[in-house]
C-alpha cells in the first residue's frame, strides 16, 4: 500500500532528476552533493551520482514491477539499461578490468547496483582482490561500498571457487573490524 502511494510522488522525483539532464546528455552533470562518505579512497562525485542515476531507474522498474505496472516497469527497465551502457562506456577501463576510480569502491558500486556487465565481474574481482590485499585486507571505501563489499566478495568468491584470501582475512580480523565501528560486519556474516 505505501508503494502505491508514493509511487506518483517517485514518478515525480524521476522527471525532476530527469528534467536536470542536459539535452544529448544520458547521465548527470550537477553532482555537487554526491559521494561515498567516510570513504578512505573516494569515487568522484560524478562517478557516484551517475551510479546512483542508473540505481534510480532499476529500483523503480522494480517497484513499478511489484505494483503490476508492467508498462512503466518495461520503460524504467529500458532507461536503466541505457543509464548502465552509458555508464560502462564512461568508465569501465576493459583493459584494466576496472573503473576509472582505481580503487575499492569503484568497483563495489557498480557491481552492487547491478551496472557492471556479468561478463566483466569476474575480472572485476580479482582488481577488487589485488585492491584489498594491496591495502593489507583493510576497507577504503565508505557507507555505500563497505555495507556491500563483503556480501560481494562471498558471493563472487565462491562463485568462481577462488576462495579469495580478503575473505578469510575478514573473518580472523573481524573483533579488529568490530572495534573500527564495523558493528554491521561480524565473523558469522562473512
Amino acid at each position: 500500500e505505501i508503494l502505491e502511494i508514493k509511487y506518483p510522488v517517485i514518478q515525480d522525483l524521476i522527471a525532476k532528476r530527469e528534467s536536470w539532464i542536459p539535452a544529448g546528455q544520458i547521465l548527470p552533470t550537477d553532482h555537487s552533493a554526491y559521494h561515498d562518505h567516510n570513504a578512505i579512497k573516494n569515487v568522484p562525485a560524478d562517478f557516484f551520482a551517475a551510479a546512483y542515476y542508473c540505481r534510480m531507474y532499476k529500483d523503480v522498474a522494480e517497484i513499478a514491477r511489484i505494483l503490476g505496472k508492467d508498462e512503466d516497469a518495461a520503460l524504467y527497465e529500458s532507461r536503466f539499461i541505457t543509464a548502465k551502457n552509458a555508464f560502462n562506456a564512461k568508465y569501465y577501463v576493459a583493459d584494466k578490468k576496472d573503473y576509472t576510480p582505481g580503487h575499492q569502491g569503484g568497483i563495489v558500486i557498480p557491481v552492487a547496483y547491478g551496472i557492471a556487465d556479468e561478463d566483466t565481474i569476474p575480472g572485476l574481482m580479482e582488481t577488487l582482490h589485488r585492491y584489498i590485499v594491496d591495502n593489507t585486507y583493510h576497507l577504503t571505501c565508505g557507507f555505500a561500498s563497505t555495507e556491500r563489499i563483503l556480501g560481494i566478495l562471498a558471493d563472487y568468491g565462491v562463485r568462481a571457487q577462488t576462495g579469495f584470501a580478503a575473505i578469510a582475512a575478514f573473518r580472523a580480523n573481524a573483533a579488529q573490524m568490530h572495534a573500527l565501528g564495523m558493528n554491521h560486519i561480524s565473523a558469522a556474516g562473512v
